[in-house]
């Protein structure tokens, strides 16, 4: 399967997650290799495919494949780790509120105050959600009873 897609412009874009899987072969980097470099020969790769594939949208994959490889290995290190925190990539705000994470006192008062702003001023007040949240041991272990 390709991991480049033509868009309705004309332009190339790289369909991120494919790219990422493809580029991996399905296998983790080994740990000696720095990102930097492991980036630089995923971008090589991509130009292969595709020359006409911009500096721009190769940064903007980037992002993302660094961000995955961080989770991956939080995971990873939570798993081999039994007294470790586990950290855990969030989705975009517009898939899941992380409000929704903190207790009800808390989220209340966050709805209030969206709600307050929106109808003071015409304005959605939308705050972007982190890129990682912690979960402690405890209630890790209560999620994977065992581990």
């Amino acid at each position: 399967m390709t991991y480049i897609r033509a868009l309705k412009d004309g332009k190339s874009q790289v369909i991120k997650d494919i790219a990422f899987c493809t580029l991996l072969n399905n296998h983790l980097p080994k740990k000696e290799k720095l990102i930097t470099s492991l980036f630089s020969d995923f971008d090589n790769e991509i130009l292969k495919v595709d020359k006409t594939v911009t500096k721009d949208a190769l940064k903007n994959v980037h992002g993302d494949w660094y961000q995955w490889l961080l989770a991956i290995e939080a995971w990873n290190y939570c798993a081999e780790n039994k007294k470790a925190s586990l950290t855990v990539l969030t989705p975009k705000i517009s898939q899941f509120d992380i409000a929704k994470l903190y207790n009800e006192r808390l989220y209340d008062l966050i709805q209030d105050l969206r709600f307050k702003v929106l109808s003071s001023s015409a304005v959605q007040l939308i705050s972007s959600n982190p890129d990682f949240v912690i979960i402690d041991r405890n209630l890790v272990d209560k999620i994977f009873p065992g581990n």
